[in-house]
């Protein structure tokens, strides 16, 4: 008879729960809703700097042809009418359209890659009196850009266990970046590689966690070594770190 009696209070019980937890849900809702548009409304529409003026904060990379000319060469024109406050954030100066093929369109030479950098730091320098501004590449093993060095992928670098050579190799990628003007790199990938079925593994430096912080350790001590910043990439949604 307990036994039938607990099955009988079982249903109410689990209601009254119910109902608790759901005035509480809506309490939480009703109490998180307001603050969340409070914050919306303080947000400025536009970011300024201290002496309230617009900052330059823009990111270009696949728009670029909007501030380049025919030629593949930066227009000053068209950039102020576009980015008058100056550009923040160059992406990729050595490609001449952002997404594509190169063997369609060919990346630039060294000469009009660094051509580029100091037309847009010229074009900051008279909008905002500084020239300094973001540029970034890639090179997750050696520079992808043209004439500049590509080593072997970077699950290759690790399986030579050989931590003095990988710091020789990303020396030498750091070099050949800095030298077009670039101060940023997105490399390496630091996820942990352990499903085959991942597409990007080679990306990696493999399955083990140890190792993998080393090779990082040393591929960004090496751009360090050239003044050349480093971002460490991570596509945590695929990979079982």
């Amino acid at each position: 008879m307990r036994g039938g009696d607990a099955r009988q209070r079982a249903p109410g019980s689990a209601s009254l729960w119910a109902r608790l937890l759901g005035n509480r849900n809506s309490q939480a809702r009703s109490t998180r809703t307001p603050q969340r548009q409070s914050i919306a409304r303080r947000r400025p529409a536009r970011a300024h700097d201290p002496r309230g003026e617009a900052r330059a904060d823009h990111d270009i990379w696949t728009q670029k042809n909007e501030v380049l000319d025919a030629a593949g060469r930066f227009d000053p024109a068209k950039a102020r009418k576009l980015y008058p406050a100056g550009i923040g954030h160059f992406a990729r100066p050595n490609d001449l359209r952002g997404l594509g093929n190169p063997v369609d369109h060919p990346f630039r030479d060294e000469r009009q890659t660094v051509d580029l950098v100091n037309a847009i730091q010229r074009y900051n320098l008279r909008r905002r009196g500084s020239p300094y501004r973001l540029f970034h590449e890639e090179s997750l093993h050696g520079y992808a850009a043209r004439g500049a060095t590509s080593f072997p992928q970077a699950i290759a670098l690790a399986s030579s266990w050989d931590p003095e050579l990988l710091t020789r190799v990303f020396t030498v990628a750091a070099r050949e970046v800095r030298a077009r003007g670039v101060q940023l790199v997105l490399a390496p990938v630091v996820d942990v590689a352990r499903d085959p079925r991942w597409g990007r593994i080679e990306e990696t430096y493999g399955e083990d966690r140890t190792w993998s912080a080393r090779w990082a350790s040393r591929r960004s001590a090496a751009s360090r070594a050239m003044s050349c910043r480093w971002v460490p990439a991570t596509y945590s949604r695929h990979s079982n770190t």
